[in-house]
């Protein structure tokens, strides 16, 4: 097996709020492209939508499914919250079930959120 891991740095003022923006890009669907296999293709995807955003003056971009579902921004995972719960998308095929996803539910169920 091959693989390959490129590492970026990206300069990030974390005292400002981030400003995101719902794509007109479509998040590819997992019935296309099975999502657990991480296929490089399928970034290129992500990087127009946020490339995209950015040109629009925001820093990320939220991607939506083909059914209108919100299902993660550009480059990151989202876990809004709402009081004292996380709200996250329905894992779906269209969801990677990663450890970042994993790990916040089990700190978030640890903290009684």
């Amino acid at each position: 097996m091959d693989v390959t891991i490129l590492a970026v740095t990206i300069p990030r003022d974390v005292h400002k709020s981030l400003t995101c923006h719902i794509c007109t890009f479509e998040r590819v669907s997992g019935n296309a492209i099975p999502l657990a296999w991480k296929l490089w293709g399928t970034y290129v995807n992500s990087y127009l939508a946020r490339r995209a955003t950015e040109v629009a003056g925001f820093n990320d971009a939220i991607l939506l499914d083909s059914e209108g579902r919100i299902t993660e921004a550009a480059v990151a995972n989202l876990f809004p919250l709402q009081k004292d719960q996380v709200i996250m998308p329905a894992l779906t095929s269209n969801i990677f079930p990663g450890i970042t996803r994993a790990t916040l539910l089990d700190i978030a169920q640890e903290l009684g959120i």
